[in-house]
């Protein structure tokens, strides 16, 4: 998979190995979902559920992404808890008059490139802040056919 956990904080892989162990059918599916969340150059780009949630209305994509980090991106550091997390993202859901899965699938889509995946604030979290918010701001450039 050409990701060295032993790159990373041994903190980190392990909050990623947790966040989705129950998930994981296979040793090697676990593998490929933890390089997802360590290192951003395995993002999936042919998730086909994910593609389609981006064509149908990228523009919305875009503007959640965009309103998702800057929500986030002020968070003071310590902040970036779970509860927290989730809260924020219900918060600006109720706030753009959506559901809170208009607002978490397209961040789930962000870091990952898959249309599904733990809870999203889980998700956040095994991402970390730092690289979260970079890839938030990557994903609002994608294009559905070449994401």
């Amino acid at each position: 998979l050409a990701v060295d956990p032993e790159a990373y904080p041994a903190d980190r892989v392990r909050q990623c190995i947790a966040s989705i162990r129950g998930r994981s059918r296979t040793t090697i599916e676990l593998a490929q979902r933890v390089a997802v969340r360590l290192d951003r150059r395995h993002i999936a780009k042919d998730d086909a559920k994910a593609r389609q949630s981006i064509a149908k209305d990228l523009a919305g994509f875009r503007a959640t992404l965009r309103a998702v980090h800057e929500q986030l991106a002020a968070l003071p550091e310590g902040a970036w808890e779970p509860a927290r997390l989730e809260a924020e993202l219900r918060s600006l859901a109720a706030a753009r008059g959506v559901g809170a899965g208009a607002v978490m699938q397209p961040v789930r889509i962000a870091l990952t490139g898959y249309a599904v995946s733990e809870p999203v604030n889980e998700l956040l979290m095994a991402v970390g802040r730092e690289e979260s918010l970079g890839r938030l701001a990557a994903a609002e450039r994608w294009e559905p056919a070449g994401m």
